[in-house]
C-alpha cells in the first residue's frame, strides 16, 4: 500500500524560526533528516512531500505556512522532525516522540523503538496536543525529537551513525505504519 507523508523539517525558516542550538543546530540537522527520510521513503514506494515555509518573521507564520501546506497535501501521515534541547550536559538524554491524538500511538512507539535501536535513550511517547504543529493539520500527526542537541553523549552518537542511519530508521518504522 502506497501512503502519503508530509514531512515537516522543524524551524527552518530564518530569521525567527531556527530552532535550538547546542553542539549542533536544529535548524540544519532536522533540514538534513527531513531530506533523507523523505527520499527514503519515496525509495520505498511511497509519496512523501517536504514543507517550507518561507516567511520567518515570525513562528507562528512560519507554523502556520507549513501547517497549511501539509493540509493542502492531504497526507496520510504528517511528521514534524526536530531536535529537543534542556540544558547543555554531557548524558545521555534521547528521543522522544510528541502525538496529537490516540490514532499515531502506534508509529511513534515504533520511530521511539527504531531511535532507541540506534543507542539513543528511549524517552517514550507524549501527548503534543499543545503543540501548534499537531494542533493544526489536519492528517494523523507525530513529531519526533531525535535527540538532544545540547547533550554531548547524544550529538557524539548522532554523529557517528550519520542523518542517513536515522532517516532510514525512521523510514521502517513509518513505512510499517497501519
Amino acid at each position: 500500500m502506497i501512503v502519503k507523508f508530509c514531512i515537516d523539517p522543524g524551524h527552518n525558516c530564518p530569521p525567527k524560526d531556527t530552532g535550538a542550538v547546542g553542539y549542533l543546530n536544529e535548524e540544519k540537522v532536522a533540514a538534513e533528516v527531513s531530506k533523507l527520510l523523505k527520499d527514503e521513503l519515496i525509495a520505498r514506494g511511497h509519496q512523501a512531500i517536504l514543507t517550507h515555509a518561507t516567511d520567518g518573521n515570525s513562528v507562528t507564520t512560519s507554523l502556520s505556512e507549513r501547517c497549511c501546506q501539509s493540509n493542502d497535501y492531504e497526507p496520510d501521515l504528517f511528521v514534524s522532525v526536530h531536535c529537543n534541547a534542556c540544558q547543555t550536559t554531557q548524558l545521555p538524554m534521547g528521543s522522544e516522540v510528541f502525538i496529537g491524538s490516540s490514532k499515531t500511538t502506534a508509529v511513534a512507539t515504533r520511530v521511539c523503538s527504531s531511535l532507541e535501536g540506534l543507542g539513543f535513550k528511549n524517552r517514550g511517547v507524549k501527548d503534543g496536543d499543545r503543540l501548534f504543529v499537531l494542533k493544526y493539520t489536519d492528517a494523523p500527526a507525530i513529531l519526533i525529537e531525535l535527540f538532544f542537541i545540547d547533550s554531548q553523549y547524544d550529538v557524539n552518537r548522532y554523529k557517528r551513525l550519520g542523518a542517513a542511519k536515522l532517516a532510514k530508521a525512521i523510514a521502517e518504522a513509518l513505512a510499517n505504519a497501519d
